[in-house]
């Protein structure tokens, strides 16, 4: 037989190794793939990070505002002056130097940004009514619910009176001003604050809106975990893109003290690292190596940080003080320095909540945020608001809350 005739078998007996080798390289490249979808799925467990906890108690407010809001309330006329005002409260100083008293008054709220609180969805935080807050509803039958004033027993609600009073009078003592302060000694069961006021495990989940190019809507959460000493903040949403601000870091005493802090937008991240070691503070935005300050915080751990002086000093919060921290981001350090507004009344997927509302306006070069304080949930921040600029902005308001 000739080498011609030959030829066809020889070339047709090759092609299925061929195919052999092309499949086997397919399986290859599925598996390398799945591997990876897994490493993604799985990440390595880092050093000291806390457990997910497991959230099984809904949080229930010790109180709520049942009725609704007449249009009288919604834009109340501005408040005679009355000679019994108590003058201005001073500021309060929250930075590096510690919890102090500033020698000078702060300069009361004017009665345009007392009276009406900034611009929001109709969704979020409404002006102060004169209204009475109604007793708690009872959980629905089978859920595992959590009264919230039985986590902080000695934090009292505000008063009834305090919707009369509202952001109409800068200056006006505060109804939580005659609360007592938590027990130091105070027990901590599951559920419960701890001696110094933390709360245990929290995810309290938001409803987001707001606006860049355009109206933005999606999920937001902020979620709080302890582990003895050790805690962790997380900020977190996904309109637009997906984004996360989180800090980690331990308690001490009355203050969050950060050692890193991340903000992730999409796949970018930007980092502030606290070297608490050797005192310094470095950014991955800027070159810049600073000194460390004291009580320290970051655009994450503030709202915590807020909440828990709440908590424990309910009598400074007045209409018209003033409360100013040093905060870090991955471009440098600030001070935000809180106006509480007054008083305003939030909705929120568990209901209306009287809360107070705090405003740092920000500047040309930082982000300005405000934020709704609940008594009657803890004192937990039920309506966040981050200002990006005069249009751009991101509003979290409250659907949900849970604790461990």
């Amino acid at each position: 037989m000739s080498k011609a005739a030959r030829s066809p078998t020889h070339t047709a007996g090759r092609l299925p190794w061929r195919q052999a080798l092309a499949w086997a390289l397919v399986v290859l490249a599925l598996h390398a793939l799945l591997l990876h979808g897994l490493g993604k799925a799985f990440p390595a467990v880092e050093p000291h990070r806390i457990a997910e906890p497991v959230f099984v108690h809904l949080l229930v407010p010790a109180a709520r505002v049942s009725q609704p809001i007449s249009a009288a309330t919604r834009n109340p006329a501005p408040a005679s002056p009355s000679p019994h005002v108590p003058p201005a409260a001073p500021t309060l100083s929250l930075g590096s130097e510690g919890l102090g008293r500033a020698p000078a008054p702060a300069t009361p709220l004017p009665a345009s940004k007392a009276s009406a609180p900034p611009a929001a969805p109709a969704a979020g935080g409404a002006s102060t009514p004169s209204l009475p807050a109604s007793p708690p509803q009872p959980p629905a039958s089978g859920s595992q619910a959590l009264n919230a004033n039985s986590a902080l027993p000695n934090v009292a609600a505000p008063h009834p009176q305090a919707a009369t009073q509202g952001s109409a009078a800068p200056g006006a003592s505060s109804p939580a001003s005659s609360a007592p302060a938590p027990t130091a000694g105070a027990s901590s069961p599951a559920g419960q604050a701890d001696a110094l006021g933390w709360p245990p495990a929290t995810q309290l989940q938001y409803v987001l809106s707001g606006y860049y190019r355009g109206p933005l809507h999606g999920d937001g959460s902020l979620e709080w975990l302890r582990d003895g000493r050790s805690y962790r903040v997380e900020l977190a949403g996904a309109a637009l893109v997906s984004f996360a601000y989180t800090s980690t870091g331990h308690i001490d005493g009355n203050w969050l003290a950060p050692d890193s802090y991340v903000e992730r937008v999409f796949t970018r991240r930007k980092t502030v690292s606290f070297n608490r070691d050797h005192g310094t503070l470095s950014f991955s935005a800027i070159s810049t190596v600073m000194p460390l300050p004291s009580h320290l915080q970051d655009s994450a751990s503030i709202f915590m940080q807020l909440a828990h002086e709440l908590t424990m000093r309910p009598e400074d919060f007045r209409v018209g003080q003033h409360m100013a921290f040093e905060v870090a981001r991955p471009t440098g350090t600030t001070t935000w320095d809180f106006i509480i507004a007054g008083q305003d009344v939030v909705r929120t997927g568990i209901g209306r909540l009287l809360c107070w509302h705090l405003i740092h306006p920000g500047d040309e070069h930082g982000l300005g945020a405000e934020v709704w304080l609940a008594p009657a949930l803890q004192n937990l921040p039920v309506q966040i608001r981050l200002q990006q600029s005069d249009t751009n902005f991101l509003l979290f308001t409250l659907r949900q809350a849970r604790q461990e």
